[in-house]
């Protein structure tokens, strides 16, 4: 026996296994059902952004495909060769910005490499632990992002008026930066946000010599104007 023969025996021939439907039918629908479970959670927990259908059905559908790959690649080492080199050229340009669809997409792709391995309890337990946590960490409160107030003022006498009605609207307050020209002054303050803003900006804005309030929140929209 030569070293061929012995490649072929221990290598080839154990890596070579035979793929019966049963097993394709159960590792493929048990995939579909276990995506269909993200797809809920992707539409129950991401609120922050508008709500992409194209997206959640794409993300779900790479699970079926990951786990049709794994299933060819267990059944042939050609197979598997010829897709490590079909895999290593495939280039994606779309960039993800928000994470959490990030993590659903891995989320998805996990769930088609362990349950085309025929894991299929460990692929059920990893999305109960996923879902859970999810769930516990939308449940748990945050402390509200402070707000930045932007106020243009003219004159001295109106900026200390100014950092008077901040002061005794908020009680946590910072003045970020200070930008004059002339007798023009713009300030940038960090406020602790409230649950009414309308209140103290109008009073802010009814100083006189303030000429225009801007209340921003932590990611750069507009609250009050």
């Amino acid at each position: 026996m030569n070293f061929g023969d012995i490649f072929r025996k221990t290598f080839l021939d154990t890596y070579n296994t035979g793929l019966s439907l049963k097993r394709m039918i159960l590792t493929l629908c048990i995939t579909l059902a276990l995506s269909f479970f993200v797809f809920v959670m992707y539409r129950l927990t991401v609120r922050d952004i508008p709500f992409s259908k194209s997206f959640a059905v794409s993300m779900c559908m790479v699970s079926v495909v990951t786990a049709g790959i794994i299933l060819a690649v267990q059944s042939s080492i050609v197979i598997s060769l010829g897709m490590v080199g079909a895999l290593s050229i495939v280039r994606f340009r779309t960039a993800i910005k928000n994470p959490m669809d990030l993590l659903f997409l891995f989320w998805s792709i996990s769930i088609g490499i362990i349950t085309g391995a025929g894991l299929y309890l460990f692929s059920l337990g990893t999305c109960l632990v996923i879902a859970a946590g999810l769930i516990i960490y939308q449940i748990i409160p945050l402390r509200k992002a402070p707000h930045l107030l932007i106020v243009r003022c003219t004159g001295d006498a109106s900026e200390d008026e100014v950092m008077r009605q901040v002061g005794k609207s908020y009680r946590r307050h910072k003045v970020k930066s200070r930008s004059m020209v002339g007798l023009d002054t713009e300030l940038v303050i960090e406020l602790q946000s409230l649950k009414n803003e309308a209140g103290p900006v109008r009073a802010i804005r009814d100083i006189d010599g303030v000429t225009g309030v801007t209340m921003l929140s932590h990611d750069g929209q507009s609250v009050v104007q």
